[in-house]
């Protein structure tokens, strides 16, 4: 029997032509959104996060990436002790009218910028969602690649470059919910290039590292988690399915 663990990302979209049924799609670790530069001004207000993130349908950007991804509304992907679903609860709930409504409140920029690495799969998705902004939030949009992923970083962690909405993506190193919220919302995170520092989810994440058994750690982790949805530093979009096949 010979197995394929993996499939070419370019090739998932005629997977199921091609092998004709013979492969799983399961989840996997790996979970796609949009980090938002609290150090914009025109971004810090967390009113003009959340009316941008209730301006994107999930459902039909996942459609527009490659090989058929899922839409994501939380900040930990279910593979994990303790992960949970729609965690980000109304904020990644398409509504327009609302999204509409909030940002004219909080006086949302009338342009918004999505830069994106062109050296991954990522164009058509992106300019969906920026599609979606116009229509839902009457903004200008514009898609703007960067020719690798170390520039996009780069123009973030050393020039704090106001480069709009950056397009990126997160996995675990190991099965626990604080492989993906240290890294990526702690202040002092390596992942994190949205900048984002609150106090209270630093005081969780050290409690739930110092707790005494693994379900008192999950309930800290899940409570800073929560945080994350008031505060929206990420938009959560998507995840990647894996994909194994019996050739």
């Amino acid at each position: 029997l010979d197995v394929v663990s993996e499939i070419p990302t370019d090739r998932l979209d005629t997977v199921d032509a091609a092998l004709e049924g013979r492969y799983l799609r399961h989840p996997s670790p790996v979970f796609q959104f949009l980090a938002i530069p609290t150090y914009q001004a025109e971004l810090a207000d967390p009113r003009v996060r959340q009316a941008i993130s209730m301006a994107i349908d999930r459902d039909q950007v996942s459609a527009a990436g490659v090989g058929g991804q899922l839409p994501a509304r939380s900040f930990v992907p279910p593979l994990v002790p303790g992960a949970r679903t729609d965690t980000c609860g109304a904020a990644c709930e398409l509504n327009p009218d609302a999204a509409r409504r909030l940002y004219a409140e909080a006086h949302g920029p009338d342009r918004l910028t999505i830069t994106y690495n062109a050296d991954g799969d990522h164009k058509a998705w992106v300019a969906a969602i920026c599609d979606q902004l116009t229509a839902h939030l009457g903004v200008r949009c514009a898609a703007e690649p960067e020719p690798s992923l170390p520039d996009l970083l780069a123009r973030v962690h050393y020039d704090r470059a106001e480069v709009g909405l950056l397009r990126l993506g997160w996995a675990m190193e190991y099965p626990s919910m604080e492989s993906y919220l240290a890294p990526v919302y702690s202040t002092t995170g390596a992942g994190n290039y949205s900048g984002y520092h609150n106090a209270e989810f630093d005081a969780l994440l050290a409690a739930a590292a110092a707790a005494d058994s693994p379900e008192e750690a999950i309930a800290r982790y899940q409570e800073a988690e929560d945080l994350l949805a008031q505060d929206l530093p990420v938009i959560p979009v998507m995840a990647i399915p894996m994909v194994t096949a019996q050739m």
